[in-house]
């Protein structure tokens, strides 16, 4: 199953769950991140950077709330779906969050979609 062939408004908490059960493999497009890091000034930086490489670049997906692991080849690949869990790994409306930090962080702002799934136990 290709996930990042179909269109996010067909993604689901199911999709992300397949894509842990395929291992899918990071690529120049893909990137998977455990957690959304927001409580230091840092990580608003880190964030901007994330985003604007892939805008850079060729565009892409990155999703948090999935963990990664080295697979074959050395080449990362999904290994759990860990969903968000607002107040604990993640701000109360994180994609909101995103938004903001990409308002005030990264100019121009770059055209991207930011959008919550809502997954067992939270969100991804």
């Amino acid at each position: 199953m290709r996930t990042f062939s179909q269109k996010p408004d067909d993604w689901s908490d199911a999709t992300f769950r397949q894509i842990v059960l395929d291992a899918q493999e990071e690529t120049d497009t893909v990137e998977f991140k455990r957690e959304l890091p927001f409580k230091k000034t840092s990580d608003k930086t880190e964030i901007a950077k994330d985003v604007s490489g892939m805008a850079n670049g060729s565009g892409g997906v990155i999703v948090y709330g999935i963990e990664d692991r080295e697979g074959p080849n050395r080449i990362k690949i999904a290994a759990a779906a860990k969903p968000l869990t607002p107040g604990s790994d993640a701000p109360t409306e994180p994609a909101q969050w995103i938004d903001d930090v990409l308002q005030t962080n990264v100019v121009p702002r770059p055209r991207c979609r930011i959008r919550e799934i809502a997954a067992e136990g939270g969100g991804l």
